[in-house]
């Protein structure tokens, strides 16, 4: 998330990302791992948010790890859908209330080892 305005987005300003899979059944067969493997979610199948306290103009806040497949039962070349949404607080409310700015959508393919012949 990069705060491209001259002004910085405050604490008092909710700026919230959140990712989920679209079937919550789905969301049993994955986890997500941060870069330094400090957080690992076992259960995807109620939202994570993460909450950013405030970005100053020209900053960004990143995200990053990945996410790994770890049921064996889940069938080979079966997807996962999976929605990160970018939520930030109205101007009338801005520490209660809040709309989606930004929402993406990945779709993630459980693949099969290459074995070449």
């Amino acid at each position: 998330v990069k705060n491209i305005s001259t002004k910085i987005i405050p604490r008092e300003r909710i700026l919230r990302v959140t990712l989920e899979t679209v079937d919550p059944t789905q969301g049993q067969s994955i986890v997500i791992r941060s870069a330094d493997n400090r957080d690992d979610f076992q259960d995807f199948s109620v939202p994570r948010r993460y909450d950013i306290t405030e970005i100053p103009s020209g900053a960004s806040w990143i995200l990053s790890g990945s996410i790994q497949f770890v049921n064996p039962d889940f069938p080979k070349n079966s997807h996962v859908t999976l929605v990160a949404e970018l939520e930030l607080g109205v101007w009338t409310n801005p520490s209660r209330e809040t709309i989606i700015v930004q929402r993406r959508t990945f779709d993630l393919q459980l693949g099969q080892p290459f074995r070449p012949n």
